[in-house]
């Protein structure tokens, strides 16, 4: 007679909604939902997980993960975290008023052909955004937002601000 495994198995997940769910829990269980950056300033971490055909072997499945890391942002909090001076930007700041500017960063995806190894990809590339966004003085990104969000709310045309104009490096 076999000798039978008796471990406590993991809940079957049946539905993509229901895998998202389980790894936003699992994000928010391993306190990786909250990153804060060099200025102290907290963003947050949503994960998503895609189920995709491969392309080459027609019974199996590519699993794709991908992060969205956001934050929002307003006067006060640029005014605390000495982004904008309150004498020197008082023009930005009237534009400003009271709205709120939302800074979205998302990382490239990771696809593997196992469920498994998304979790540990996950847990590392985490590690490495957590360590790079408290190194990175992001002040230029905060700057550069706000400047794109006056351009689109008052229709100003300007060329397009690309990421190597920025000079800000949070590839891992």
């Amino acid at each position: 007679m076999l000798h039978q495994d008796r471990r406590p198995r993991p809940p079957v997940i049946g539905s993509l909604t229901s895998a998202n769910a389980e790894f936003n829990r699992w994000l928010a269980q391993n306190s990786h939902t909250q990153l804060p950056d060099a200025l102290g300033h907290i963003w947050i971490c949503t994960g998503q997980v895609q189920i995709l055909p491969d392309p080459v072997n027609l019974h199996a499945a590519v699993h794709r993960l991908s992060f969205e890391i956001k934050t929002e942002i307003s006067q006060q909090i640029l005014l605390k975290l000495g982004v904008l001076d309150a004498s020197k930007d008082q023009r930005l700041l009237s534009l400003m008023d009271h709205n709120t500017i939302t800074v979205l960063y998302q990382r490239p995806a990771f696809e593997t052909d196992a469920a498994d190894k998304l979790r540990t990809q996950a847990a590392e590339d985490l590690i490495k955004i957590r360590k790079a966004m408290l190194l990175v003085n992001l002040s230029t990104l905060y700057r550069t937002a706000v400047g794109r969000w006056v351009d689109k709310r008052f229709h100003m045309t300007y060329p397009i601000i690309t990421s190597p104009q920025i000079k800000i490096n949070l590839e891992v």
